[in-house]
């Protein structure tokens, strides 16, 4: 019987009908009706009498005839407000990005072949393989000529010179000379602007390993004589008073993971120091956490081929977003046009580079910091990856400094800053960290235009008083505006544009020679 024949009845026959179809007089405690057989309602009432037990707990969609909607208080992913965010996935976007990029690349190639007859540009090429058996060789004899910190560290932890005296000057004077004399070889040789960079930076990066190397084994040379000059005057009356002073001491000499004490990281002295140039870190322990398992020569693979891959979309984007610019600023500036047209044609460059230097910029970091650091950290197991944080989410400076290259930042924090706690402020001490870091900023970019503006230092030390004004009231808890304000400074990237000017006025042959 239908719902409409069942409403053609007279009233007290159809609630009679009604009441026993709805609620059976004495249903049994192991079957209820189903209420999927009231929604097959128009097909017929026989099948009411379908039972389902009521250990089955019917599902929360299924208490209504007609299906409804769960709404409850919710926040979409994008939305300020939403706590959670933090939790959502954005590994679509990832992926968009480099699928973006690759179809720009593309594009950028078939243009090419249709302009040129050719795939491939070779200006760009040509900064990445001239003079590259030359620059590698000469980079190998860089590294091989740090090796002169292993004997002092040697005649140290022996007890032949003392490192508050002869060792420390030996270990300083030796290692400013050398950082010199690659500053000398780099300067003078016929290299491209990107072997003058590398070999700059790679020369930074030794100079902060050997100075790390030095200085806490150094350290560690002067505990142990303490505590050996300590076990030697102890007596039976101030055995108490020591023990404190000896366990403290002792601690010092261990490793964080217990294993390794100083000196036993000298037994083989130069394949300690070997591991300690090859793990992804700047600053020298005794002992470093290995992962549990061996080498994934896959992983490694991987790593190696998104290099190679990135380096050739790094190409791709200087050579067809970025040069063709310059170029064209060098050829309008060459005319000598008035102040007003000159100051229109580097404002038109600038903003038309912006995005190209940004996207040069994460080619960058992404190579070195997700790519380059994890196959040295696969290589030698090296455990502690975390090489960055999400710096991009950074509301000021000051944790875009700690945040976004930890390896670098845990140098200037154990090497700079914290000797320099106990003498100066923690302003004075923050301002020193910066001096050091804008000092070899201004190194770079000196060593790669041959000549010193001192731009790139005063930008780097601006940092300090834009830092001061972050930590204030009014941009204290306004994260949003400080992620703005960051994310701009970094897409104009003043310092870097202020030398595209020194670029196209003076010399624009630094790309492409």
């Amino acid at each position: 019987m239908s719902s409409s024949q069942l409403l053609a009845l007279p009233n007290t026959e159809a609630v009679r009908r009604h009441r026993a179809i709805s609620t059976p007089s004495r249903p049994s405690q192991d079957i209820v009706p189903t209420l999927k057989a009231i929604r097959e309602e128009n097909h017929g009432l026989e099948s009411i009498e379908k039972p389902i037990p009521t250990a089955t707990r019917p599902r929360r969609e299924s208490k209504h005839l007609f299906h409804r909607l769960d709404f409850e208080y919710r926040l979409t992913a994008f939305d300020p407000h939403n706590t959670e965010r933090s939790k959502t996935s954005f590994k679509g976007f990832f992926i968009l990005f480099w699928l973006g990029l690759s179809l720009l690349v593309l594009t950028t190639l078939l243009r090419n072949l249709k302009e040129t007859g050719r795939i491939f540009g070779t200006s760009v090429a040509t900064l990445f393989i001239h003079n590259v058996q030359e620059v590698a060789m000469t980079d190998a004899a860089m590294i091989l000529s740090t090796f002169y910190v292993i004997p002092i560290q040697v005649a140290c932890s022996k007890g032949w010179i003392n490192w508050n005296g002869m060792g420390r000057v030996l270990h300083y004077s030796l290692q400013w000379a050398w950082f010199g004399a690659c500053m000398v070889v780099a300067s003078v040789r016929d290299w491209s602007w990107t072997a003058i960079a590398f070999f700059t930076l790679h020369s930074i990066v030794m100079l902060m390993k050997i100075h790390s190397y030095g200085s806490y084994n150094g350290h560690l040379s002067v505990i142990r004589k303490q505590l050996n000059a300590l076990k030697k005057a102890e007596t039976v009356e101030n055995e108490g008073l020591h023990a404190a002073k000896k366990e403290i001491l002792t601690l010092e000499l261990t490793s964080t993971l217990g294993h390794v004490t100083y000196p036993a990281n000298l037994k083989n002295p130069v394949w300690n120091y070997v591991d300690y140039l090859l793990v992804p870190t700047l600053c020298y322990h005794i002992e470093y956490p290995r992962t549990p398992h061996g080498i994934r020569w896959g992983y490694v693979a991987e790593k190696a081929l998104a290099t190679f891959g990135t380096i050739f979309l790094l190409a791709i984007t200087v050579e067809h977003h970025i040069m063709p610019i310059l170029t064209q600023a060098s050829k309008d500036l060459a005319e000598e046009p008035s102040a007003l047209t000159s100051g229109l044609i580097f404002a038109e460059a600038l903003s038309a580079l912006l995005w190209p230097y940004m996207l040069v910029f994460l080619l960058v970091f992404y190579i070195i910091f997700e790519c380059i650091l994890n196959v040295f950290a696969e290589v030698t197991c090296f455990a502690d990856r975390l090489f960055y944080d999400d710096w991009w989410n950074c509301a000021n400076w000051e944790s875009f400094a700690r945040m976004w290259n930890k390896p670098v930042h845990h140098w200037l924090l154990r090497h700079v800053y914290m000797p320099c706690r106990p003498r100066l402020s923690r302003g004075g001490a923050t301002m020193m960290t910066f001096f050091i870091s804008a000092v070899l900023h201004e190194l770079v970019m000196g060593m790669i235009t041959r000549k010193v503006r001192g731009y790139g230092f005063f930008c780097q030390m601006l940092q300090v008083p834009f830092m001061a004004i972050q930590r204030s009231k009014f941009m204290r808890d306004k994260e949003l505006l400080g992620n703005v304000l960051f994310w701009l400074s970094m897409i104009t990237g003043l310092s870097g544009m202020t030398y595209i000017k020194e670029f196209t006025l003076v010399d624009l042959s630094l790309f492409t020679h």
